[in-house]
């Protein structure tokens, strides 16, 4: 997810940069959105007792997974764009230089 994140904004680079210096993080953040991910799975197992409401867990369970989803494409999102903000503020800038004629 670093890439699309990253792919309007940054070079490839910086891209290559910030996922070399944000590894660990990024690691957290894909293990963290997996294990959410699997709340879905779990209301399923659990529901099976509960036969009758079908219709509603399954409801519930489809919501739940384009919530987790998105949720977690925009925690990469934020996470690699204000990576990506801090890096660029850590840079020295240089002066324009202007040719004059």
């Amino acid at each position: 997810m670093t890439y699309d994140a990253l792919a309007l904004h940054a070079s490839a680079d910086e891209r290559r940069a910030i996922v070399r210096d944000s590894r660990w993080p990024l690691l957290a953040i894909g293990i963290a959105s997996g294990l959410l991910s699997s709340v879905p799975t779990m209301l399923w197992a659990w529901s099976v007792w509960l036969l009758p409401l079908f219709p509603v867990v399954a409801v519930v369970t489809i919501w739940a997974y384009a919530f987790i989803l998105v949720f977690s494409a925009l925690w990469f999102a934020h996470y690699c764009l204000h990576a990506l903000e801090r890096m660029r503020a850590s840079e020295p800038h240089y002066p324009a230089i202007t040719v004059e004629s």
